[in-house]
């Protein structure tokens, strides 16, 4: 089977940059934090937030032998809010046979 297994390769934690859409700019200071919540914190650039096309993002080592989120919840107060999450070049990435060339084996 032609393909790139990344656990056999040694490739499972890599940086993916993580966009939070339609997250309030307000809440910019605890992009840290959400970043935590998925992964290993790595960076952040304020540049992308006070941009004419700002969106809020944050970049994480993520491991790819596991299902990454679509939604982190964050709470406010008594408030609760549930982020969506988008990763921003996610490779095709099958979580059962950790391979880099389909999303799911049959």
């Amino acid at each position: 089977m032609l393909g790139f297994n990344v656990v056999d390769e040694g490739v499972v934690d890599v940086p993916m940059w993580v966009e939070f859409l339609g997250l309030p700019i307000l809440l910019w200071r605890f992009l840290k934090s959400l970043g935590e919540s998925i992964g290993q914190f790595v960076c952040f650039e304020l540049e992308r937030f006070f941009s004419a096309q700002s969106s809020l993002q944050v970049c994480v080592k993520v491991d790819l032998t596991c299902d990454l989120p679509k939604f982190v919840d964050i709470n406010i107060g008594e408030e609760g809010l549930r982020q969506r999450v988008e990763f921003i070049g996610l490779p095709n990435t099958c979580y059962r046979c950790q391979s880099l060339d389909h999303k799911i084996c049959a």
